[in-house]
This record gives structure tokens, sequence and C-alpha cells, in this order.
């Protein structure tokens, strides 16, 4: 248990600095977007409702994984340096990713939602947030999307499934934070720099010599996306295993890493 306080204790500057990050970035990019849809807006006499692209959500996502990555790729090891217990550091981790996901996924909604009504009350317009799945309702005619109605249920469902993201998106940036870890700097270079800008070369070369392919992918991948969005069993399914596969690779090549000194001892 002591073990485990201090572990706690290490990791709070890691966490504090990430939803210091996420607070800074939401607020401040409100308060910019705010001022560049009211404007219009007020020019406009028309009755079109205001489409607004909301980036917070997008962004927390990012922190996640940064945060993530953070914790394995560096904070790991000076956390063994001050004792070596990885199980009582890597619960401690979990802990934290649990706080940060429940604060993120509450504040980043509660500031949508804030910002969506102040809009609508100094414009006199309705507010259609584009940020992430939950916000929109899928008919027959796919892609037309038509802001949902705002209840309680929608409240907590979303409230939970952005919670859920945040794990995820943390154990994939601790799983690629592991790797990088263990493996030499070289294969690092090879797996994490080389190989997807090849990839990206790739497929620009497809979509420049054919186009219609790429079109018809994009288009299978957003009909897989949305089928799943409207799904939420599948959804809290799909990225369940996901949290759970990705802690567990981290897990494993972290349980038995080396401190900074002799990391990177595997290939």
């Amino acid at each position: 248990m002591n073990s485990y306080n201090t572990y706690f204790k290490f990791l709070k500057a890691d966490a504090l600095k990430i939803l210091l990050i996420s607070i800074i970035f939401t607020i401040g990019h409100l308060c910019i977007a705010g001022i560049y849809e009211i404007l219009p807006s007020i020019k406009n006499n028309s009755d079109e409702f205001i489409r607004y692209a909301n980036q917070v959500i997008a962004m927390v996502f990012l922190l996640c994984i940064v945060y993530g990555a953070t914790i394995s790729a560096r904070t790991f090891s000076g956390a063994m340096s001050i004792r070596g217990n990885r199980v009582g550091f890597i619960k401690a981790f979990i802990l934290w990713s649990i706080l940060i996901s429940i604060f993120t996924a509450i504040f980043s909604l509660t500031s949508e939602m804030g910002f969506k009504f102040i809009l609508e009350m100094i414009t006199k317009k309705d507010v259609l947030i584009v940020a992430d799945i939950v916000w929109f309702d899928f008919g027959n005619e796919g892609f037309n999307m038509v802001p949902v109605n705002i209840s309680f249920i929608w409240f907590m469902k979303t409230i939970f499934f952005r919670f859920l993201t945040n794990i995820l998106m943390i154990s994939i940036g601790f799983m690629f934070g592991a790797i990088g870890y263990r493996l030499k700097l070289r294969t690092n270079l090879i797996l994490f720099v080389l190989l997807p800008i090849l990839l990206i070369i790739s497929i620009v070369s497809i979509g420049l010599r054919n186009q219609d392919m790429i079109i018809d992918a994009v288009y299978y991948i957003m009909n897989i996306t949305l089928y799943i969005g409207k799904n939420p069993i599948m959804l809290l399914i799909i990225e369940t295993i996901g949290v759970v596969i990705f802690t567990l690779v981290g897990v494993r090549f972290l349980i038995k890493a080396p401190i900074k000194d002799y990391a990177h001892d595997l290939i």
C-alpha cells in the first residue's frame, strides 16, 4: 500500500499537467470559436442554424495518447529509480487514467453544451456542434446528420462513452510508449517513423493512380464507423476489448523492463 501511495503521488505531476493543458485548450478554443461564430451570425439575418466544428474532443483524445505514452516511455524509469515495484506503479497509473478520463469527459461535454447554449442565447439561432458521433442522429439516409435531442440519458451515455474512449486512447499511448521504451532506437525509427512514411506515400501514390479506389475505401470506412456509432453495445465491446488488449501489451513490455540506463534492450 505504501508503494502504491508513493507512485500515486509520483504520477500526480504528469496528471495535473495534462488536465491543465486540457482546461486551457478547451477554454481558449471555445472563446476564439465563439467570437468567430458570433460575429458572422449577427450580420447574417437568415434563420439557418449555426454549424460549429469543435476540436476540443479530438484534442482531448490526442492528449490522452500523449499522456499514456509519456508515462510508459519517460515517467516509468524515474519511478523505478525510487522503488522498483512495477505492479504498484501500474496500479497507480490505471487509477490516474480513470480519474483523468472521467474529468476530461465531463469537462469537455459540459463546456460544449455551455458554449452551445450561450451561442444560441446571443444569436437566437440553433447551434449544431460538429464534435463527435454522439452529437448526431443518423437516419436511413446515411450521412445526413440532424441534431440529437439532449436529455439526461443522452448526457450520461455521452459522458460514459467519452470516458471509455479516453481510457482507450491512454491505453494506446501506454502501449506504444512501452514498446518504444524496450525496443532499440534503430527499431523505433523503423517502426514509428519509416513505416508510417512509407504507408502514407503508398496511399498517396495509389490515390493519384486510382482515385475511385480511395473514395470507395473512405466511404466504406465511414459506413462502418456510422454503423458502430449507431450500435452502443458493439461500440462498448470494441472499446473494452481494445483497452484490455493495449493495456496488457503495455504491461507485458514494462513488467520486467529495466531502468533507463539499460532500456532499449530488445530488438
